[in-house]
């Protein structure tokens, strides 16, 4: 979960987070690096079990970033309704070719990615990762999908 919290308009009655802005986005990320090089140093996850990394919207571009910065290992990589990062190339996720399963998630009434943007970043996942992948439209909005992500395990 992003660690920078605020209460969302226009009621303010519910908190949501936030990985990055549009200030300082640069150093921004690589606290955010060093943020899950912590985590995953106190988790100690032995190597023989099954790793799943999940972004969920903002946690898309971050989860991604750091894959490709870390060229962390995984079984599994979700990308839920969020957006790819522009700057990055297929040849940073070569190490996963064949070794990973690749899913892409998002509602088809989500409120943040239309149509288009949606065909994009389909777009771009299959320019990253190829077409071994799996893409999955729900019916829904901006959520996270719970149901979904059971049935991936």
């Amino acid at each position: 979960q992003a660690q920078s919290k605020y209460y969302i308009p226009p009621a303010y009655k519910h908190v949501g987070a936030s990985w990055l802005t549009k200030e300082n986005t640069l150093s921004e990320t690589e606290n955010v690096m060093r943020y899950f090089d912590a985590v995953l140093e106190a988790e100690d996850i032995p190597i023989d079990k099954n790793l799943i990394i999940l972004g969920y919207s903002q946690g898309v571009s971050v989860a991604m970033r750091y894959i490709a910065k870390r060229q962390l290992h995984c079984e599994q990589l979700v990308l839920m309704s969020g957006g790819i990062p522009k700057e990055l190339v297929a040849d940073e996720f070569k190490f996963l070719e064949g070794k990973a399963k690749i899913t892409m998630i998002y509602g088809t009434q989500d409120e943040y990615l239309n149509e288009e943007r949606m065909q994009n970043e389909t777009n771009r996942v299959k320019e990253l990762f190829g077409n071994d992948i799996a893409i999955i439209p729900f019916d829904g909005k901006h959520i996270v999908n719970v149901e979904l992500i059971n049935d991936l395990v």
